[in-house]
């Protein structure tokens, strides 16, 4: 009777009103918590950001909240778990929160009463209820974290993730959740965790949760030597072009130095002393140097065991190269 009458309330609202009901499947249902609560509005002031905080501290996502109608739909179905089961699998959200208040006393001698229900879609109800003796804002918030603790004990489990390396962005049944390391509760049941870094799919798997239970799971990143190898051919080039340059220089600055040494020493025609050979040995040394180094950098690429080898001295330059075999 209790349920007919909910589904009746449910089509004359919808039928005047146009409001959104839990009945009412035409909203897009995503992965997270609504919060409906019930009963002394101080108390409903108090408690609802309690309940956000608790969730968020969970890893839950807020979710849309149910509307007048659909509460009072709620508030019909206490104590038909058929009917509480019917309403959740209709909701806009994976799961409802669904907390009724209960005041006896006055002021600081007062108690309050939480008897609240979780409502996951495709499972039977969960409910709890907890007292909070003499309540006060800070006993309130023990008192909720005792009910929400038991209550999301019984319906989820805890999840930590790792990947190897760390950093990887989280895909939980494609909804992002944050990044390696983490840990969290999920709903107990088959669930798909994918691994992406830089737009990329790096890692995935899939897994049980079973309710109580902690997992701890390590997913091995793949793909990502691809990335480092793309950087290592983008940045091989420009080695290249730089080792081009050095020879370029370098080369040139032997030829001018050449002619120094071989033309530029005292003719003894002139009454001033003019020697060059000697800065051309300096000029030469230093462009064999360059060009060496510009060979070494345009061959480093593929060449990674080889280097090439410079001697300076007053008395002139070697030049070589050396390689390990």
């Amino acid at each position: 009777m209790r349920t007919l009458l909910a589904a009746t309330v449910a089509l004359v609202v919808a039928s005047v009103g146009g409001g959104r009901l839990v009945g009412v499947a035409r909203a897009e249902t995503d992965a997270s918590v609504g919060i409906a609560t019930d009963g002394d509005p101080t108390v409903r002031a108090q408690l609802v950001p309690q309940l956000e905080s608790w969730l968020r501290g969970h890893g839950h996502k807020l979710g849309a909240q149910p509307s007048a109608a659909e509460i009072n739909i709620l508030i019909g179905c206490v104590g038909d778990d058929q009917c509480m089961r019917q309403t959740a699998d209709r909701s806009r959200t994976t799961s409802v929160v669904f907390v009724k208040i209960d005041v006896a006393g006055k002021g600081d001698a007062r108690d309050v009463t939480l008897t609240a229900w979780w409502l996951a879609r495709g499972r039977p109800p969960i409910n709890g209820r907890r007292v909070c003796e003499h309540c006060t804002q800070d006993t309130m918030r023990g008192t909720v974290d005792q009910v929400m603790t038991a209550l999301s004990g019984s319906i989820s489990g805890r999840v930590k993730l790792r990947s190897d390396p760390a950093g990887m962005i989280v895909m939980l049944d494609n909804a992002s959740i944050g990044a390696t390391p983490l840990e969290r509760d999920v709903s107990a049941g088959e669930h798909t965790i994918t691994l992406t870094h830089g737009g990329l799919k790096v890692g995935e798997r899939k897994i049980t949760v079973r309710a109580g239970d902690l997992a701890d799971i390590l997913i091995p990143v793949t793909g990502t030597d691809d990335t480092s190898s793309t950087t290592t051919r983008e940045s091989a080039p420009v080695g290249r072009k730089i080792g081009v340059g050095a020879m370029v220089v370098g080369g040139l600055a032997v030829l001018g130095g050449v002619p120094m040494i071989v033309f530029g020493g005292d003719p003894k025609t002139s009454p001033k002393y003019r020697d060059f050979r000697t800065p051309g040995i300096y000029t030469a040394a230093i462009g064999g140097a360059v060009f060496a180094t510009g060979l070494y950098l345009w061959f480093r690429g593929t060449h990674h065991d080889s280097a090439p080898m410079a001697s300076v001295s007053r008395d002139g330059a070697y030049l070589g190269w050396t390689r390990a075999f």
